[in-house]
């Protein structure tokens, strides 16, 4: 057996054996009935943070059957504070909605800056409370 032939028939197991593994992979995701990702209707990745005043630390499954937006935000980033006013408001407007499916509507708010009063200021500032980490 030339080197050729046995680099194209390599190839080929390989090439066989990923496709066996991806198929294997997907059927085993749609038999548990839940794939995790970022998509809509997809199961969200577990996010887990302290409240505001640091005394308890809020999972997002913990707001399963609710609609939940995720909000991910920084005091410096100027795109994000100008839609703050919106947030609210949304958390203003649907919070004491009636909903056909779900227990209600939140807001999952996550901050990403890296000092705890930088993120605190602007809350101290408004009459939203909901889960804000």
């Amino acid at each position: 057996m030339n080197f050729r032939t046995m680099l194209s028939k390599t190839r080929i197991v390989l090439i066989s054996a990923t496709v066996l593994l991806a198929a294997y992979g997907f059927t085993s995701r749609v038999e548990k009935g839940e794939k995790t990702g970022t998509a809509i209707g997809e199961k969200a990745p577990e996010l887990a943070f302290y409240n505001l005043d640091s005394t308890k630390v809020i999972k997002l499954s913990s707001l399963q059957g609710k609609y939940v937006l995720i909000d991910f935000w920084a005091s410096w980033c100027g795109p994000c504070r100008r839609e703050n006013p919106s947030v609210v408001h949304a958390f203003e407007k649907y919070s004491k909605a009636k909903f056909k499916s779900g227990k209600g509507f939140t807001i999952y708010s996550v901050s990403l800056d890296k000092s705890r009063d930088s993120w605190k200021k602007p809350w101290n500032r408004t009459s939203w409370h909901g889960q804000t980490t």
